[in-house]
């Protein structure tokens, strides 16, 4: 019943392994409002293709299977707050 947010992810992606501490802090703030799923691309070819994921990192939120919001890129200035405005922009409209 919660909404789901992916981090398609990269081993090699740079900007991949800065997201990574952020997502798991947001994880612990939105905890039994949203679940937080990372995916490693690199082993997921075909779920990659099937979203067109081009760029890394790209984050996806959906809700009863269908997608809400998607975030590609890392975000310039505080990027913690910058995810969380955009989550909390996707939350407002479920």
């Amino acid at each position: 019943n919660l909404p789901v947010i992916v981090d398609f992810t990269a081993s090699w992606c740079g900007y991949c392994v800065i997201l990574t501490p952020i997502f798991e802090e947001l994880s612990n703030d939105y905890t039994g409002r949203l679940k937080f799923v990372s995916l490693l691309v690199d082993n997921n070819p075909i779920i990659s293709d099937k979203y067109v994921i081009e760029s890394f990192p790209t984050v996806m939120m959906y809700y009863q299977g269908k997608v809400v919001g998607r975030f590609e890129g890392l975000p310039g200035g505080d990027k913690k707050a910058q995810y969380k405005k955009g989550i909390d922009q996707v939350l407002d409209k479920l």
